[in-house]
């Protein structure tokens, strides 16, 4: 089981999925991941350090009492924002880019994820800054919050 996780998150690192595409993949990602894994013993250490900061990343997303996070074993959280407006994930998107923080916001494309933001692992410090802006998001919008 362990060996199939690693495989899927190095195959969601190369915009390739386990046991099908849902979304045609380009030639160069598609060379890039079966490169990745003809070359999987140098590339695993650095899987198990985006594993490691990916669930960093979401237990500090779960201390946030207005986010959800959802478990995942790729290298990105999906969260969903808790708030008494409809429209506050967009909210976080927007703020979070006016700080140069850049996350994915989906809104109706692909169902109803109008609620969700989407985070992907990354260094630490990345990491960190970004629940430094979360946190200055929450105390100026304390009330959309519930807080």
């Amino acid at each position: 089981e362990r060996e199939r996780e690693d495989v899927c998150v190095l195959c969601s690192n190369f915009s390739l999925l386990c046991g099908g595409q849902p979304y045609n993949v380009n030639t160069v990602a598609e060379q890039a991941g079966l490169a990745a894994l003809a070359h999987r013993a140098d590339i695993l250490p650095s899987i198990e350090l985006l594993r490691k900061e990916k669930d960093m990343l979401f237990d500090q997303l779960k201390s946030l009492p207005w986010l959800r996070p959802v478990p995942s074993f790729a290298n990105f959280v999906l969260a969903e924002v808790l708030s008494t407006e409809a429209d506050t994930a967009k909210k976080v998107y927007d703020y979070l880019r006016s700080q140069g923080v850049i996350i994915r916001y989906f809104g109706t494309q692909g169902g109803n994820l109008s609620s969700y933001i989407r985070v992907s692992a990354g260094r630490p410090e990345h990491t960190q800054a970004l629940m430094d802006k979360l946190k200055a998001f929450e105390l100026e919008n304390r009330a959309i919050l519930g807080k």
